[in-house]
């Protein structure tokens, strides 16, 4: 697929999926886009030298990647997204009209599981993960008035991580009611 807009916007995706029998399938998925954003007028920073407007600094782009498996008693699944952005307003008191003022955000994960139904009385499941986030920012700051450089950059970054392990048992022995034990970490 693919698909395009105002301001040399344009997006493309790529998926594919094949059955595996007896109920398993893989899927694959891509996505990339990207936009040059707008010239934009701001009257608060008209007495700037750009005279309050900006060009080329709202730009997006990113992609994404999904995959995902699946086989009798297993799952899996992977994603990754990631998006770069950037900022035409001189937010935080950075710099108006610097094309290095821009954030990016990435996140993923990986996820897999196994579930398995025993003599109509137990399920049994297990389920292991990974997560990551990524923050970036980078912010550039006219830094004259203290002695510094014109075009100071301020790098922000937030890293997140989260690992974890899904145990449990589910027992229908008992007349209408269900009983699970399981653990998680």
């Amino acid at each position: 697929a693919a698909s395009g807009g105002s301001f040399e916007t344009w997006r493309g995706r790529a998926s594919w999926g094949r059955g595996l029998g007896e109920g398993g399938d893989v899927l694959l998925s891509g996505t990339v886009f990207d936009s040059a954003g707008q010239d934009l007028f701001y009257p608060e920073f008209s007495s700037d030298p750009s005279g309050g407007n900006t060009s080329g600094t709202d730009e997006e782009r990113g992609f994404s990647l999904f995959g995902r498996w699946l086989s009798g008693e297993w799952h899996a699944e992977a994603a990754w997204v990631t998006r770069e952005k950037g900022i035409p307003t001189g937010s935080y008191g950075t710099v108006f009209d610097h094309p290095g003022n821009k954030t990016e955000d990435s996140q993923g994960y990986f996820d897999i599981s196994w579930q398995r139904h025993v003599e109509e009385r137990w399920d049994l499941a297990a389920r292991a993960f990974y997560d990551r986030y990524v923050y970036r920012g980078e912010y550039v700051y006219d830094a004259t008035a203290d002695g510094g450089p014109p075009d100071l950059v301020n790098d922000d970054r937030g890293d997140g991580e989260w690992v974890g392990l899904e145990l449990r048992a589910t027992n229908f022995e008992l007349p209408r009611q269900v009983v699970t034990v399981g653990t998680e970490v």
